[in-house]
């Protein structure tokens, strides 16, 4: 049976109800700007939203297949490669405590001449993870890890993404490694409470069902 499409009158009476009731005192100006930059990226977005019954759990984001029992979520973030680590660190993780290790792995990142907005692809998987699972699973979706300043620009320009998502406490990593220690390490921003922290873990973690890891399209 052909399912009916959604008429004129009844798209313009949804739209009145989703202007009038989302809480856009949570939405920051720059999401917004950027949405407006990409109106068909944009409506693509909304129509997957739409489709999902208007959850965030969508069972496919464009081509990329969401993991069994796990959850995507696809944004758009300003992120500058080119900003100082310290500077980026203070502005994802205003609550980093100062002996955490993670404010000596700059050189491991060192500056790019790159600015400008980003489409990010975050996965949960739902269940205890390896890092090497994560990637395998990326690479089938021809994903490769975000790099840390990027993950540093969802905490900047994302700060109550945890409230979006619905889950707190929760992690966001990249797993573009370093060293420090004699072993490898990758970045994160920790949400917990009230607070926003940067952190540095072992590459070889079994990562939890709170955790997301960012992704850009290769």
């Amino acid at each position: 049976m052909t399912k009916e499409m959604v008429s004129l009158p009844r798209s313009h009476e949804l739209m009145a109800v989703l202007a009038t009731n989302v809480n856009w005192g949570e939405v920051p100006n720059d999401v917004c700007q950027d949405l407006i930059n990409d109106p068909q990226g944009a409506g693509r977005k909304f129509a997957a939203f739409l489709k999902n019954g208007g959850r965030v759990k969508a069972v496919t984001i464009d081509d990329i297949i969401v993991p069994q029992g796990g959850q995507t979520y696809d944004l758009s973030v300003t992120v500058d490669e080119s900003r100082n680590w310290r500077e980026a660190i203070n502005t994802a993780g205003p609550d980093t405590s100062s002996n955490n290790n993670v404010w000596r792995v700059g050189d491991w990142y060192p500056t790019q001449n790159v600015n400008g907005t980003q489409q990010i692809v975050l996965v949960n998987f739902g269940k205890i993870m390896t890092s090497q699972g994560v990637l395998d699973w990326a690479k089938t979706n021809h994903l490769r890890p975000a790099s840390p300043r990027v993950v540093f620009a969802v905490g900047e320009h994302q700060p109550k993404l945890d409230k979006t998502l619905g889950m707190n406490p929760m992690a966001i990593v990249s797993l573009q490694d370093c060293s420090f220690g004699g072993c490898r390490r990758v970045c994160f921003v920790w949400w917990y409470a009230s607070l926003r922290r940067v952190g540095l873990v072992w590459l070889d973690y079994d990562w939890g069902d709170c955790c997301w890891f960012a992704f850009v399209r290769e």
